[in-house]
């Protein structure tokens, strides 16, 4: 029993490129594993994940579309302007950002000599093998929290694919230049895991998403079209003219992202088609 537990732990540490005292981000850079007193956080995304973990007090920076995780934390910008001057002054232990986020601006930051740690999300695994890399880094006390979620969207990805399987689904980011889901993204991922279909699969696309015209939406006929602007219900009324019949659902932005709140995402989806 002993010797696998061993190999068990042996396997998630290669997972994780981790070494003794050390965790590698997304881009291969090695960082200390240790306590990290002053973060700043440059997506909402991210910042959802460090309060679930536990961590809100240590955070020092956010952008302005972020949670607040406490009274002291400043905005610094946004997604992809943050106020490179202002995360300097405040002299962070540690910048959290995605891979998908300015690479100039990364690159300012790190000429400027602040540690900036990348997390990369292709796939909706990652959003626990991130929860379990930053646990290493932060030295979190334990990793309960990850592993209950990690329960909680098996439970629920197996109760939405009993009523969405095989079911074609597009994800609207915009309208009418229609940002969706590209086959190389987290979400793309969901939809696969629910036994659905990603419509935009077939699009290439190196991004997270793709964009397409009303000409292609039409053609690829989604049973379910998911909305993420906060005005769904003037976006539903201009595609219904199209004679487009779909079954409509709104996300909020900030729920469909990579973090611990795809849960209330799922939740959302299932009700709407469960009418419960």
């Amino acid at each position: 029993m002993k010797r696998l537990i061993t190999i068990a732990l042996l396997t998630i540490l290669s997972i994780f490129n981790y070494s003794y005292g050390k965790v590698y981000d997304s881009i291969g850079k090695e960082f200390e594993e240790r306590k990290y007193s002053k973060i700043i956080s440059l997506a909402p995304s991210i910042t959802e994940t460090l309060m679930f973990l536990g961590i809100s007090n240590e955070i020092v920076g956010i952008t302005r579309y972020c949670p607040k995780p406490n009274d002291k934390a400043s905005i610094v910008g946004g997604f992809y302007d943050p106020d490179i001057e202002k995360i300097v002054s405040l002299k962070p232990d540690i910048v959290f950002m995605l891979k998908a986020g300015s690479i100039e601006n990364y690159y300012k930051l790190i000429k400027l000599g602040i540690n900036v740690f990348v997390l990369d999300y292709p796939s909706i695994d990652d959003i626990e093998n991130n929860m379990l890399k930053l646990s290493m880094l932060l030295k979190l006390p334990n990793t309960n929290k990850v592993q209950e979620f990690k329960k909680e969207l098996i439970k629920k990805t197996k109760a939405l694919s009993e009523v969405i399987k095989d079911k074609k689904i597009l994800v609207m980011y915009s309208y009418p230049l229609i940002y969706t889901a590209s086959s190389n993204s987290y979400v793309a991922s969901l939809i696969r895991s629910t036994g659905a279909i990603n419509v935009s699969d077939t699009l290439a696309s190196t991004y997270q998403t793709v964009t397409i015209g009303i000409e292609t939406l039409i053609k690829l006929s989604p049973d379910i079209i998911i909305i993420t602007e906060p005005y769904y219900k003037d976006i539903e009324k201009e595609i219904r003219k199209l004679g487009i019949k779909s079954k409509f659902i709104y996300i909020p932005p900030q729920i469909i992202a990579p973090s611990p709140l795809i849960l209330m995402a799922l939740d959302i989806i299932h009700s709407s088609l469960t009418n419960k």
